[in-house]
């Protein structure tokens, strides 16, 4: 699932748009960590927090939301961050969708591409492009675990059910939280990937059950900023090479090499 939609209606609408969640094998994998609270007077500030970017599996711009926090509707003629997506493509064996967020916050435009591989796992790349230099985070928000059951190592981690793979940024582990219902939240470990720049592009891989892997990126820029494209190579020992591209006015493209 990709929210590439407008910012809800009311006070209702979280600043989530480019979030993803995924599940495989009957457990969740990257989770929306849900809603907790509607009280808007509460003094440990749990409303913003479970509405807030950084709730979500999203990229956070300088710790910023999308939108500027209100308990309530947005004000009037005040802007919000804005979506749209931008195209599907599909072929046998890769299943890609690309959408794209602004925001009144920052200058940075986040566009985002998911590519769903052989119906077995995802590759995500971020792509950040700003006149300013930002700090980005990518924040994968995973479902409730002790922390003995999360490994981090460079450039990737591992819980129950999933590998994830950052080969680029700085990956690194902070503290979250999951409300399975109203009123009620849980701890839960987030997976961040972060990086400073004007022009960043970071991937991540999330492949469910999965042991072993390697990934590199190539990233090549046209000439211009919709020229851009990234190529990601997925080493899975027993099963083969993967090679994905995508980016730009180009088709998506899927090789595998055993």
């Amino acid at each position: 699932m990709l929210d590439a939609g407008p910012l809800g209606d009311g006070g209702h609408g979280h600043y989530d748009q480019l979030s993803v969640e995924a599940a495989a094998a009957g457990r969740m994998l990257v989770v929306d960590p849900g809603r907790y609270t509607y009280d808007a007077d509460d003094p440990a500030g749990w409303r913003h927090w479970f509405k807030g970017t950084a709730a979500h599996n999203t990229v956070c711009v300088d710790g910023l939301d999308q939108t500027p926090y209100r308990p309530g509707r947005p004000a009037r003629n005040k802007p919000v961050s804005t979506a749209r997506l931008l195209g599907r493509w599909t072929r046998p064996g890769l299943d890609v969708l690309r959408a794209e967020v602004t925001s009144p916050c920052y200058d940075a435009v986040h566009t985002r591409t998911v590519a769903f591989v052989d119906g077995d796992y995802w590759v995500v790349h971020d792509r950040l492009r700003a006149p300013t230099e930002h700090q980005y985070a990518v924040r994968w928000h995973l479902a409730p675990v002790g922390p003995s059951a999360v490994e981090l190592g460079a450039g990737r981690l591992s819980a129950p059910g999933l590998l994830l793979l950052a080969p680029h940024g700085t990956l690194r582990l902070a503290d979250g939280w999951v409300s399975p219902s109203y009123g009620h939240k849980e701890a839960a470990p987030v997976a961040v990937v972060a990086a400073t720049g004007t022009d960043v592009d970071l991937v991540t891989v999330l492949l469910p059950a999965c042991a072993e892997a390697s990934v590199t990126v190539d990233c090549a820029a046209g000439g211009s900023g919709d020229g851009d494209t990234v190529t990601v190579r997925v080493d899975r020992p027993g099963i083969g090479v993967d090679t994905i591209t995508c980016g730009g006015t180009q088709n998506p493209v899927w090789e595998r090499s055993c």
